[in-house]
C-alpha cells in the first residue's frame, strides 16, 4: 500500500453560519473526529507493518531479490526464493525498499529503463545468492542488462550493471577471457577429415568434409576469439584467400591449397568482440595489375574504418589508411561489387554501407561512403534509417516493381535489418534514399540479418534472439517482396536443433548459414517457400543449445567451392561440400525433323575420387532415339570408371522430335560408389530443360538504334 499526502487546498472565506445551523456544525465536527481517529489507527498499523518488514530483513530498509533462476510468483523478499525479472520485483517494492540483482542477463524495455534510476526504490546489480545477496561485487558477479541502445551506460555501471547491445556480448566476453577453449573445439581435427557415417572425427556432419582447420593458437597474434570472415580470389594469380576477424585484429589466410591454409598477414586492431570485413578489387592501369583492399569496421571501440592493402599478396599486407569519419560501427556492406572477386559490376561505383554506427550523433543509422578513391572514401549519403541498423544488403531490380521506387529503373533496393523491422529503401540516388516499406513480423525478438533469394522476390530473415527468448528451434523466415510496399512472411523453416542462426548468404539455390553451436547449415532454397536442410558441419560438437558459441560467419563464394567458416573458439574451418553436380544442355529452339543433341555434364565437386559412375537418361517423351550411350528399354546409360576431384565428364545423345511442341528432358541422373558420398551410393538428378520444336523459324532483320 502506498499513502500519498497532498497539501490541503486553500478554503474560501465563508461567513459564520447562522445559529439555526448549529446542529449541522456539531454533526460535521463529530464525523471529522471519527475519521481522524480511524486515520490514526490505520497509520499506526501501517507503520508497525513497515517496521516489522524492516526488522525482519535485519536492516533499516527491506530488500527484494532477483536472479535469472527465480520465479515471479512471490513478493521477492526472501533471498532463498528470489524473483526472476526486474520489472516484477520493482512492482512489488515500496518506497525505501532496495532491489538487489544477482549475476545474470536481464531484459528491460526502453520505456522501463527510467525505473533503474529511481532514488525511491534503488536497484543494484552485482550480487550473488551464494552469500544471500549481502555483498555487492559487480566485477565478480557480472550483471548484464540487455535492451537500450547504449543509453546511460556509465551511470548504470555505477549501479552494478553492464549495458549490452547484443545478448551474445555476454558469452563472447566470457569466451575471450576464459582460461581454456571449449575442450571439444580444441580437440577437433586440424587436417583433412572426411565426413563418414555422420561424423568427421569428433564432429557431427552431413555432406560436408573438413579440409583443414587453423585453430586460434596457430595464428601469429595468438587471439582469444574469432568473429566474422570474408574472402576473395586475387585476379593477378587466381589465389584464394580468407580474411578473418579476430579479437585483436584481422588476419589473411591463403586457402588456394585448402588442405594447407597458411596465414600470410595480420593487421592489429583494438580489442573487441566485433569485426566485419568486405573487399574491393580493381584493375590499376598505371601499375598494369590488380589492386585489392579490405575494409574493416569494429564495434565498441574507437577504431574507425581500417583500409588494408591486399595488393602485394601473398607476400604481405599493410594498413594503408584509416578513415575517421566515424569511429565505431557494427557492420559494413559493399554494393555494386561481386562477392567472389570484389570487382565492381559493369563499371559501376563501389559504395560502402556503414551499418550500426554507435557514434553519438549517428544513433546506429546507416550512411554510405563512395570508394572511387579506395584509400580515401568520401561520404555519399548522410546517416539515414528508421532506427539502429544491424545489417543490410542490396540488389537491383528492373521489373514492374520499379514503379514503387522513386522514379528509378533500374532501381537499387537496400534491405535494412534494423532490430525491429525489415525496411526496404530505394538507394539508387545515394543523395536521397527513399523508404518504400517497413515490415515487422510476428514473434520477432531481434531482426539481425539476412540475404535475398536469387529470384529477388524473397528475402531470408535471421532473428538472433527468437530461439533464446521464444524457446523454439533454429528459425529462418522467408519474406515475400513481390510487392515492395507490402512484404509479408510467406514461410517459416524450423531446424532440427535449438542452435541460434546468425549470418547467411545465398549462392545459386543454396543458403549458407552460420548456425552458432550447430556450425554451418546449408539449405536448398530452390523454392524460397520450401527451404530444406541438405548439409551441415558442426564446428561446436559439445552442444546445440541456444547460446552464442561456435560458428560466427560463413563465406561461400570462392570459385573453387571451398567454404570458409569462422568459429569463435575453434578458429578458421576450411570445408567443402561432397557430391556430384549434373547438368543437361540443348538448343532452346529446333525444327521438326531436325535432330536434337543433348549434352550431360557431370562435375565432381568433392575432394575425393568418385568411382563406378553410371549416368542415365530416359528418352524424352515425344521423340525417337537416334544415338548415344547404351539403350535398354527407354533408358540410355553411360559408365565412367572414376572421376577425380574437380574434374568433369560429358555424355551426349541425339533424338528426333516426332512433331512440333515442347520437348522436355526431365529424367536423367548420375550415381557413384566409393568415398565421394561417404555412403555406399550417391545419386544426383538434374533439373528439367525444355526445347521448343517449331515447324519453321522466321529471322527478323537486326535493327540498330543510333
Amino acid at each position: 500500500m502506498l499513502l500519498i499526502f497532498r497539501s490541503p487546498r486553500p478554503m474560501p472565506i465563508q461567513k459564520p453560519p447562522p445559529v439555526h445551523n448549529l446542529f449541522f456544525i456539531l454533526s460535521r465536527l463529530t464525523r471529522s473526529l471519527l475519521l481522524a481517529s480511524c486515520f490514526i489507527v490505520i497509520t499506526a498499523g501501517l507503520l508497525v507493518g513497515l517496521a516489522g518488514r524492516a526488522l525482519a530483513h535485519g536492516s533499516g530498509f527491506p530488500f527484494l531479490f532477483v536472479t535469472p533462476e527465480g520465479v515471479d510468483n512471490d513478493d521477492c523478499h526472501d533471498p532463498t526464493r528470489p524473483c526472476r525479472t526486474l520489472l516484477y520485483a520493482i512492482n512489488q517494492a515500496l518506497p525505501g525498499d532496495q532491489v538487489r540483482v544477482a549475476a545474470g542477463t536481464y531484459f528491460l524495455d526502453e520505456t522501463d529503463l527510467g525505473l533503474l534510476f529511481s532514488e525511491i526504490i534503488p536497484v543494484k546489480g552485482g550480487y550473488s545468492p551464494q552469500d544471500a545477496f549481502t555483498v555487492q561485487n559487480p566485477d565478480k558477479n557480472l550483471t548484464y542488462l540487455f535492451g537500450p541502445q547504449g543509453r546511460d551506460a556509465a551511470e548504470l555501471k555505477t549501479k552494478g550493471f553492464i549495458l549490452i547491445r547484443e545478448a551474445k556480448e555476454i558469452e563472447l566476453n566470457q569466451i575471450a577471457t576464459a582460461s581454456s577453449l571449449n575442450q571439444q573445439a580444441a580437440n577437433a581435427s586440424t587436417t583433412f577429415t572426411p565426413c563418414l557415417t555422420g561424423t568427421a572425427g569428433v564432429q557431427p556432419c552431413q555432406g560436408i568434409n573438413l579440409l583443414a582447420r587453423l585453430p586460434l593458437d596457430n595464428f601469429s597474434s595468438n587471439p582469444s576469439a574469432a568473429n566474422d570472415v570474408w574472402g576473395f580470389v586475387d585476379q593477378d594469380d587466381d589465389k584464394e584467400y580468407a580474411i578473418i576477424g579476430l579479437r585483436n585484429g584481422t588476419a589473411v589466410v591463403e586457402v588456394t591449397d585448402p588442405f594447407n591454409p597458411v596465414e600470410v598477414g595480420f593487421v592489429a586492431g583494438l580489442e573487441t568482440i566485433w569485426r566485419d570485413i568486405k573487399v574491393y578489387q580493381f584493375y590499376n592501369s598505371g601499375q598494369g595489375r590488380w589492386n585489392a583492399y579490405a575494409y574493416v569496421v569494429a564495434d565498441q571501440v574507437n577504431q574507425g574504418l581500417q583500409i588494408i592493402d591486399l595488393s602485394d599478396l601473398p607476400a604481405s599486407i599493410s594498413l594503408t589508411a584509416t578513415y575517421t569519419g566515424f569511429m565505431r560501427a557494427h557492420n559494413i556492406y559493399l554494393s555494386n561489387t561481386d562477392y567472389t572477386t570484389g570487382l565492381t559490376q559493369s563499371g559501376s561505383v563501389p559504395y560502402a554501407f556503414i551499418l550500426g554506427e554507435s557514434d553519438f550523433d549517428k544513433n546506429g543509422k546507416v550512411h554510405v561512403l563512395n570508394l572511387s578513391n579506395p584509400t580515401a572514401p568520401i561520404e555519399a549519403t548522410p546517416p539515414f534509417g528508421t532506427g539502429y541498423v544491424h545489417d543490410g544488403t542490396t540488389f537491383v531490380i528492373t521489373d514492374s516493381r520499379t514503379l514503387d521506387c522513386a522514379g528509378h529503373n533500374p532501381c537499387e533496393i537496400y534491405v535494412d535489418f534494423n532490430v525491429n523491422t525489415v525496411d526496404l529503401w530505394d538507394v539508387t540516388d545515394k543523395s536521397s534514399p527513399v523508404l518504400i516499406s517497413s515490415t515487422p513480423y510476428a514473434d520477432s525478438s531481434y531482426t539481425h540479418s539476412g540475404w535475398w533469394a536469387t529470384d529477388k522476390m524473397h528475402i531470408f530473415i535471421q532473428d538472433e534472439l527468437d530461439e533464446m527468448q521464444k524457446g523454439h528451434n533454429t528459425r529462418l523466415r522467408t519474406l515475400d517482396i513481390s510487392d515492395l510496399t507490402t512484404p509479408f512472411v510467406s514461410r517459416i523453416w524450423d531446424g532440427p536443433t535449438r542452435a541460434i542462426d546468425h549470418n547467411g548468404y545465398t549462392k545459386n539455390n543454396h543458403y549458407y548459414m552460420s548456425n552458432y553451436q550447430r556450425g554451418l547449415t546449408i539449405l536448398d532454397v530452390t523454392d524460397p517457400n520450401n527451404p530444406h536442410d541438405i548439409a551441415f558441419f558442426d564446428t561446436y560438437p559439445s552442444s546445440n543449445s541456444a547460446n552464442f558459441s561456435g560458428a560466427w560467419g560463413v563465406y561461400p563464394y570462392l570459385p573453387s567451392g571451398t567454404l570458409l567458416v569462422s568459429d569463435i573458439e575453434g578458429g578458421l574451418f576450411v570445408l567443402r561440400e561432397q557430391g556430384l553436380a549434373l547438368t543437361s544442355t540443348a538448343l532452346n529452339v529446333s525444327l521438326v525433323g531436325q535432330p536434337i543433341t543433348y549434352t550431360l555434364t557431370v562435375t565432381n565437386n568433392g575432394v575425393l575420387l568418385a568411382t563406378d559412375l553410371v549416368i542415365t537418361n530416359s528418352v524424352p517423351s515425344g521423340t525417337v532415339y537416334i544415338s548415344g550411350g547404351s539403350l535398354k528399354g527407354n533408358v540410355m546409360s553411360w559408365t565412367v570408371s572414376s572421376l577425380a576431384p574437380g574434374a568433369k565428364v560429358q555424355a551426349s545423345f541425339v533424338i528426333s522430335p516426332l512433331g512440333s511442341g515442347l520437348i522436355t528432358n526431365s529424367s536423367y541422373g548420375v550415381r557413384a560408389r566409393g568415398s565421394i558420398a561417404a555412403e555406399a551410393t550417391v545419386e544426383v538428378t538434374g533439373d528439367s530443360i525444355t526445347t521448343l520444336v517449331a515447324k519453321s523459324v522466321t529471322y527478323l532483320p537486326l535493327i540498330v538504334k543510333n
